[in-house]
């Protein structure tokens, strides 16, 4: 009984840790799509942004462009934006967000004539002579064309 004790504990620190939240997870999203309706601004997994124009069964109708539509599957809706919610603020975990600034300091850096010139390239490798004799390897070898006899006159 006592060898049953940890693998019962080592199964629930595994339920509690990672099946749990992951249901949660699989759960939300399954009420997210339920609940999905035309005038939605929503984000896909693909991570194209829009509003849904129209839902018929499975398939929802998205606008990203105007005049632009996509058609796809309702469970390729990752989450739906906020009403207020600015786009940025969706995308918060991406940290390396470019502004003019700092573009310009990057174009400063780059094109500084006081910066050293880069390293030449390392010569390019001498090609690999192909073999004259026939391998082990080279199981198809065509000999070289050899010139032809010469009879000993001149033309």
């Amino acid at each position: 009984m006592e060898a049953l004790l940890p693998l019962i504990v080592t199964f629930g620190l595994m339920w509690a840790l990672l099946i749990r939240p992951q249901q949660r997870r699989v759960r939300d999203h399954q009420q997210l799509v339920a609940t999905l309706g035309a005038g939605d601004e929503v984000i896909t997994t693909g991570g194209i942004v829009g509003t849904i124009v129209s839902v018929v069964d499975d398939i929802v109708t998205l606008e990203v462009a105007p005049g632009m539509s996509i058609r796809l599957l309702r469970s390729a809706v990752q989450s739906r934006i906020a009403a207020d919610a600015d786009i940025d603020e969706a995308y918060e975990a991406d940290d390396e967000v470019y502004d003019d600034d700092d573009m310009a300091e990057f174009e400063d850096d780059v094109l500084d004539p006081e910066l050293p010139a880069p390293p030449p390239a390392p010569p390019a490798p001498p090609a690999a002579a192909a073999p004259s004799t026939p391998t082990e390897v080279d199981a198809e070898y065509i000999p070289p064309p050899q010139p032809p006899p010469t009879t000993g006159e001149k033309a």
